[in-house]
């Protein structure tokens, strides 16, 4: 059975747990055990121990892109010394300007070797497990998302994404679809021909967007039949309302400790 369960998200309703601003998941896809990304603090690790799940049996750590909400906990994992590599972009260690200037890792490469000795550089498409793969220098393809570059998208050829095909169709696993979230899927089309997404997990940045573009967001979702849609993190809360009335049951809801099954 092929599951994600989420360590770290913006919210959370399960007793024990804690939430923060950030993101991490855990995948179980067969005997293949992924990290995708850690948050910003030590909080997936208590989550982690907390709902019986053992990080150190990780295969393959990925980090979707180098923001402080998605790769600051990498500093606190203790795994590095057995082995797992850390799948990233190269430029996910490039120190962020402008807007984002305050939002990139907390830690670099100097200060920790011992992660830096596990970097596996990834460009393009690398396959991670049977029937997964991790996608990168992710084109923003449709116009409109990249009208509203300010808020939200971003040229950020770091972003990372996760396919995981199954009997059902392609899971994509966002972390935050800076290059904006139908893009995201438009090249994830690209990339796997004749293949339908099933279900769409992650961040999709449209907490600050305009209603214009959140509205061509649904209809593009609806136009692409996606089964199933779990916003998270960053396509913020008034956006996720939006999109439910609007999909009905295609929005799914989940927090800090829910699992969901891909099929």
């Amino acid at each position: 059975m092929n599951r994600l369960t989420i360590l770290v998200e913006n919210s959370v309703r399960q007793r024990g747990l804690q939430a923060e601003h950030g993101l991490s998941f855990w995948l179980e896809l067969g005997s293949v055990r992924l990290l995708f990304d850690a948050g910003q603090s030590d909080l997936f690790l208590r989550n982690a121990r907390h709902l019986g799940i053992d990080l150190m049996t990780s295969h393959t750590v990925i980090l979707s892109h180098g923001h402080y909400d998605h790769g600051g906990g990498l500093a606190f994992f203790p795994g590095w010394s057995r082995g797992p590599r850390l799948l990233a972009h190269p430029d996910a260690f490039v120190q962020k300007s402008g807007r984002y200037e305050s939002s990139g890792l907390p830690w670099s490469f100097s200060d920790r070797p011992d992660i830096a000795a596990r970097l596996l550089p990834c460009r393009a498409i690398t396959q991670v497990a049977d029937l997964a793969w991790v996608l990168t220098d992710i084109p923003t393809i449709e116009i409109w998302e990249q009208t509203d570059r300010d808020k939200g998208t971003k040229q950020m050829p770091e972003e990372q994404l996760l396919v995981i095909d199954g009997k059902k169709g392609l899971t994509v696993v966002l972390g935050c679809s800076h290059p904006g979230p139908v893009s995201c899927l438009r090249y994830v089309q690209r990339c796997f021909p004749g293949r339908s997404i099933d279900t769409v997990i992650g961040g999709m940045h449209l907490s600050d967007v305009t209603d214009i573009r959140l509205n061509q967001t649904i209809e593009a979702l609806r136009e692409l039949a996606v089964r199933r849609v779990y916003p998270m993190h960053c396509t913020g809360a008034a956006s996720i309302c939006t999109m439910s009335t609007a999909l009905g049951h295609t929005v799914q809801y989940a927090q800090t400790g829910s699992t969901i099954l891909i099929e």
